[in-house]
């Protein structure tokens, strides 16, 4: 793995362990020389299997970890926490199991320009809904035969693929995370390319198509190289054309010689001025296109919200009617609500249990419900959710039959998209759902950079405006920053928070994990005092898992205990109880007596003992 990360690369390579071993801080670093090192770093890590072991995978000039050191790099990497290998839009030349479910990834470039690699990272960090740490230059990454310390239960950091053979250009690689410009350049190389279709246009329309590709090449907002055109043009190459590639390979080298590179995309073409050789002629011409531009986007914004001036009553101002609820004091019936909580809280466990409880004619959490109808919008695999539906079902004595009907599930949505969004708008009004559920706003809004408050203000404009009436929440996760004090807030802008009814704030608490919209914790509420509930955890059955909440806000070791050994819609006796658990009778009888998560089913008859079960309460089991 050493000879795929750093090559042909020369500099200094940076490994560090922990001061102290099982603190989980890289605070140690230690400089080798690259490559004329390269065995003393094979023995040094040999000597440390057993301790915690990060790399940079970026070469330096100097021993010193510090961005202006930097030289070289050849790998786009990404912290990828539990973003699982599958997902990634391009095959990984190096996968690394961290710890179980946890994942690093390595792609090998043919190129080593650190700021290319640098970039590219940081795309796949977007795209996936990493933290922005995933992907930076000071970021550390564990060595594949060290062990993870970190966790309660040490982990060896394994080696899962390194397949030398996937090496990708910045351009193929690229097209796979495109930029803007990306997406420009892509568009027009396959609509020059295009022209080449027909073998018989091959010697008319390749010295124009060379030119133009060379003009792409040139500029210096998208990766497409030299190589990757001549490749292009070499595949399109008729046998039988009346001149060889070589022709056209040399056509292009001179165009490559002589071209200006092809200019970006401008939003509106110029009336009146002409540009020609004269450089103040073009500054005029640049700054008539962006104004224009900027005239012609405010009347687009314009055009697309809608006016809703209107007067308020003197009867309406002062109205008592009380505001409506689809979740008491929670989920408003025609607003926003936003479920904010730190990845692996157990946030799309609680907004399912939620949901389906209402949808079942329950309570939820010792709250009333309202709601007949769910559209949940899916960022995520469809395989896991359907088996998170069918664990609820069976966890709650629910027939997935009599969900039929009452919650429905779209995919693949962008809602920065209009063509997307239509398909979405189209749906709610078919479906006419009482809430829609974007889970989550990272992998569904679109939005590209989490700091664009505008870009963000128009999504949720545009949402709200197809929403139909219906209430709309969003799953979302909260900055790193804010995860370490006490109350939560946003990634990026702050537009998704501020346009919120209510904010519903997810953390884990002693084992449990707390909701509430009280503002101490990084909630928020509308018409309502904040509500804080304790108790809530994820329990696991099967395969899978399910939102469980005791109302006590509390589990004792006693309730853990017996959380450990039955399952929903067992019934065991004392006896039962005492072989399941190794506890004597006495010890298992005074243990499903005493518990407020177990009830007696079936009263003690003659020689036939008591029977006991998990108790049902709010309208789902109890559970730690």
């Amino acid at each position: 793995m050493l000879d795929t990360i750093f090559g042909d690369q020369t500099g200094y390579v940076c490994f560090t362990t922990s001061h102290e071993m099982g603190s989980g801080k890289p605070d140690e670093d230690r400089f080798f020389e690259w490559p004329k090192s390269r065995e003393a770093i094979n023995t040094w890590l040999g000597m440390r299997h057993d301790e915690d072991v990060w790399f940079s995978p970026l070469v330096y000039t100097e021993e010193r970890r510090t961005a202006d050191n930097v030289k070289s790099c050849q790998v786009v990497y990404a912290d990828a926490d539990a973003v699982q290998p599958s997902e990634f839009h391009v095959t990984p030349t190096i996968t690394v199991e961290s710890s179980p479910g946890r994942w690093h990834a390595y792609w090998l470039l043919s190129t080593t320009d650190a700021a290319t690699a640098q970039d590219l990272s940081k795309r796949v960090q977007q795209a996936h809904d990493m933290e922005a740490s995933s992907s930076g230059r000071a970021k550390l990454l564990r060595w594949p035969g060290s062990t993870n310390l970190k966790r309660e239960t040490p982990a060896k950091v394994e080696l899962r693929a390194h397949e030398t053979d996937l090496v990708y250009t910045p351009w193929e690689f690229a097209k796979a995370y495109p930029s803007s410009g990306d997406r420009y350049a892509l568009a027009a190389i396959e609509g020059e390319l295009a022209k080449l279709d027909d073998p018989t246009e091959w010697n008319n329309a390749t010295f124009g198509v060379a030119a133009r590709l060379a003009e792409l090449v040139k500029a210096e907002w998208n990766y497409y190289s030299e190589t990757d055109a001549l490749e292009d043009l070499e595949a399109r190459a008729p046998r039988d054309s009346g001149f060889g590639f070589e022709v056209v390979e040399e056509q292009f080298t001179r165009k490559l010689a002589e071209v200006q590179p092809a200019t970006a995309p401008e939003s509106v073409e110029t009336d009146t001025v002409q540009p020609d050789d004269d450089e103040l002629q073009k500054l005029a011409t640049t700054y008539y296109r962006q104004k224009k531009a900027a005239t012609l986007a405010d009347e687009m914004l314009a055009a697309e919200t809608p006016d809703a001036f209107a007067e308020v009553t003197w009867a309406e101002l002062f109205s008592t009617a009380r505001f409506p609820w689809l979740v008491d004091g929670l989920v408003p019936a025609d607003g926003t609500t936003v479920v904010l909580a730190p990845k692996n809280t157990g946030k799309t466990f609680l907004v399912l249990d939620m949901v389906l409880s209402a949808l079942s004619g329950r309570q939820w959490a010792d709250r009333c419900t309202n709601m007949d109808r769910v559209l949940f919008v899916l960022g995520e695999g469809v395989a896991g959710f359907g088996q998170r539906i069918q664990t609820w079902a069976t966890a709650n004595a629910v027939g997935l039959d009599s969900l039929r009907g009452k919650f429905e599930v779209v995919k693949g949505v962008n809602l920065s998209n209009p063509r997307s969004r239509d398909k979405l708008a189209a749906k709610i009004a078919a479906f006419k759902p009482d809430l829609i559920v974007v889970d989550t706003w990272a992998r569904v809004s679109g939005v590209q950079d989490e700091n664009d408050s505008a870009m963000a203000n128009r999504v949720l404009s545009e949402t709200a405006n197809i929403a139909g009436g219906a209430g709309v929440l969003y799953v979302a996760h909260p900055n790193k920053a804010s995860q370490q004090g006490k109350a939560l807030d946003m990634r990026g802008a702050g537009a998704v928070l501020d346009s919120a009814d209510s904010v519903i704030a997810l953390r884990a608490n002693e084992g449990l994990i707390r909701v509430s919209t009280d503002p101490q914790f990084g909630g928020k509420t509308r018409d309502a005092a904040p509500v804080t509930l304790e108790g809530f955890a994820v329990a696991p059955l099967g395969g899978s898992a399910y939102m469980t909440y005791n109302a006590t806000g509390a589990h004792t070791d006693r309730d853990r205990e017996i959380l450990n050994y039955l399952q929903p819609g067992q019934t065991v006796t004392v006896k039962d109880f005492a072989t399941l658990t190794g506890f004597s009778e006495r010890t298992a009888a005074r243990h499903l007596q005493d518990s407020p998560l177990v009830e007696c089913v079936e009263p003690a008859k003659g020689r036939q003992p008591a029977r006991f079960a998990l108790v049902a309460h709010g309208g789902h089991a109890l559970a730690a």
